[in-house]
């Protein structure tokens, strides 16, 4: 498993715990507060703030921050992983450097090579997926500009975990 997140838990008595998660650790944590209606925020950096009021004791909170900044995306970095994550499977192709993101599609060697570099997709063998720090700083800048942090609906983050 590769931690991908630094988390901090705030308890609703104060008590804070820190530790490291993977992508699916905080799709996971998404998709439990999704289904029990906590509030979600977003960050432009590709991390992301849950809150919960526990009655008569205070507020609950988990921040996740990504290990690498998903910030300062450009249009066509944002292009190249809206192919990939609209694919089935997108295969890194070792001996070129390429990420085969359909079958015309095809990311060339420098830009792959930016994408991996700066954690904006996840390989595993040759299979390419968007890291979550991208999906959710592509989430945030879709509804805000930086540096503002955007605070989800219900139905957005239903439907955010649904797809991830």
């Amino acid at each position: 498993m590769t931690f991908t997140f630094f988390m901090t838990v705030t308890s609703a008595d104060g008590t804070v715990s820190e530790g490291a998660c993977s992508d699916a650790d905080v799709r996971r944590s998404l998709a439990v507060a999704a289904r029990r209606g906590y509030q979600v925020e977003v960050t432009p950096r590709g991390g992301a703030n849950i809150m919960r009021e526990v009655p008569g004791k205070g507020r609950h909170t988990v921040a996740y921050y990504p290990f690498r900044s998903a910030g300062g995306m450009t249009a066509t970095m944002r292009e190249d992983l809206r192919l990939i994550g609209t694919r089935k499977t997108a295969e890194f192709q070792p001996a070129t450097g390429r990420i085969k993101a359909g079958y015309v599609n095809s990311i060339p060697p420098g830009a792959s090579g930016a994408l991996r570099l700066r954690g904006l997709v996840a390989v595993d063998g040759t299979t390419v997926t968007v890291s979550m720090s991208a999906r959710l700083a592509m989430l945030a800048r879709d509804r805000r500009p930086a540096p503002w942090a955007y605070i989800l609906t219900p139905g957005q983050l239903a439907a955010f975990t649904a797809t991830a």
